[in-house]
């Protein structure tokens, strides 16, 4: 006679053969449940008020110009505090260990405000299929690698507001090279961001 428990803890098994370590799922699977949050930090206070612009004067685009100044007042070597937030959105899925879908809807509206274009960006890179199955599998691989990188915030120096599997510099710039007027508005924009920051001298941060 078939031992009905053991049958449960198989397909416990299987089910859970399914995802990698930090639960990465394809977009037909079942999202996890949006009320557990996915890391136990007190999450940072931000605001998703709109922010003071700047132009960038490339095609009518506008960064915010109260974006946290670096130290040497220079934009950052690697741009993975922005991109990989980006490539997050484009992917659309909460990744369990890592964001819930509450947590993305909030990341997309701060990062709305700091850079009004990033909806735009989201859609464009869909459209050039860089969501989906391609990024599970990139966000799976980079969390069941050994010697994987620290996770990025989901927003920006936001601490218990989600994180984001990192992936390769080389990895990031090929994805988001997949739509070339995403790529050259980004990194207009990036550049703006930290020149207009370190220009003013603000040292705000994410309120």
């Amino acid at each position: 006679k078939r031992d009905s428990s053991k049958c449960i803890a198989c397909l416990g098994r299987v089910a859970s053969s399914r995802e990698g370590n930090c639960g990465v799922r394809s977009r037909t699977d079942t999202a996890i449940s949006d009320s557990v949050r996915s890391d136990k930090t007190s999450p940072t206070k931000i605001s998703l008020q709109s922010r003071p612009q700047i132009q960038v004067g490339l095609d009518g685009l506008t960064v915010c110009s109260d974006w946290p100044k670096t130290k040497r007042g220079q934009p950052p070597g690697a741009q993975s505090a922005i991109f990989m937030p980006l490539l997050a959105c484009a992917y659309g899925e909460p990744i369990e260990g890592h964001f819930t879908a509450e947590q993305l809807e909030v990341a997309q509206q701060w990062w709305t405000a700091a850079l009004p274009e990033w909806p735009n960006w989201v859609d464009a890179l869909r459209r050039a299929g860089v969501g989906s199955e391609r990024l599970a599998r990139l966000f799976s691989e980079s969390c069941n690698s050994s010697g994987k990188a620290h996770p990025n915030p989901l927003i920006h120096k936001a601490k218990g507001r989600g994180t984001v599997p990192h992936l390769k510099g080389t990895i990031q710039t090929q994805l988001l090279g997949l739509d070339q007027t995403v790529s050259y508005q980004l990194d207009a924009c990036v550049h703006c961001l930290y020149l207009a920051s370190s220009s003013s001298g603000n040292k705000s941060n994410n309120s």
